[in-house]
């Protein structure tokens, strides 16, 4: 099993993951947060449509060789943007 369906599984990945992204846009629109809505929309928008898009409409795909390293860069990602 590779970690995309550990993820998806134990987390259901495609709501912990993309959700919470959709709320960080409404954040930078009501300005909660410093980040500029031009440069997080585009972020979020691409990242829905691979979780949703592709990996949630093709499950066929979870298997393959580069999914674990998306995950690995998105979490690289996230925590050099939280820190």
């Amino acid at each position: 099993m590779n970690i995309f369906m550990m993820l998806y599984r134990s987390l259901s990945l495609h709501k912990t993951a993309a959700e919470p992204a959709v709320l960080e846009v409404l954040h930078g629109l009501m300005e909660l947060v410093m980040s500029l809505i031009t440069a997080t929309l585009p972020q979020i928008d691409s990242r829905l449509y691979v979780i949703w898009g592709i990996l949630h409409g093709f499950p066929e795909t979870w298997t393959h060789s580069l999914v674990s390293s998306l995950v690995i860069s998105w979490s690289i990602t996230v925590l050099i943007s939280i820190c």
